[in-house]
C-alpha cells in the first residue's frame, strides 16, 4: 500500500494513480482519471441524447474505457482496446470495474482534501425514473 506523500507525488508528477482490484483470484488494474481525459468525455457528452440513465451509464463507460489498465493478461494500449473488451461484457462485471473507479476517485480526492469525507456521495448509481 502506497503512503500518503507516494500517492501525491504520482499525482503531481505522473498525473494519476494505478490500483489493483482483486476478482475472484483476478486483478483488475485502474487508474484515476486525468484532466484531459476529462475535458474529452465532458466534450463527448454534450453530443449524448437520452434519459437521464442513458446519461450516467454513458458517462461512466467512458470513463471505465479510459481508466481501466488490465484485466487479468489483458493489457489495454488503448481506450479503444478496452472499448472492444467492454463489449459483450456483463453489466454485472462492468458495474463492479465502475464503482471499484468511482471510489478510487473518490478516496484520492478525500486524500489531497479536494472533498470532504462526509459529502461523498456514490455517484455510480442510476436515478429509478428514466425521465427527463
Amino acid at each position: 500500500m502506497s503512503t500518503k506523500k507516494e500517492i501525491v507525488k504520482d499525482l503531481l508528477f505522473k498525473g494519476f494513480v494505478e490500483r489493483t482490484e482483486d476478482l475472484e483470484g483476478i486483478p483488475i488494474v485502474l487508474r484515476n482519471l486525468n484532466s484531459n481525459d476529462q475535458l474529452e468525455i465532458e466534450m463527448d457528452m454534450g453530443s449524448v441524447k437520452g434519459s437521464s440513465a442513458v446519461l450516467i451509464h454513458t458517462y461512466q463507460i467512458m470513463v471505465m474505457h479510459r481508466t481501466l489498465v488490465s484485466v487479468g493478461d489483458i493489457k489495454f494500449e488503448t481506450r479503444a482496446d478496452a472499448q472492444k473488451w467492454q463489449i459483450g461484457q456483463s453489466s454485472t462485471i462492468l458495474n463492479f470495474i465502475i464503482k471499484k473507479q468511482n471510489a478510487l476517485e473518490k478516496e484520492l480526492a478525500v486524500l489531497v482534501g479536494a472533498m470532504d469525507e462526509e459529502k461523498l456521495g456514490d455517484f455510480t448509481e442510476t436515478p429509478e425514473s428514466t425521465e427527463d
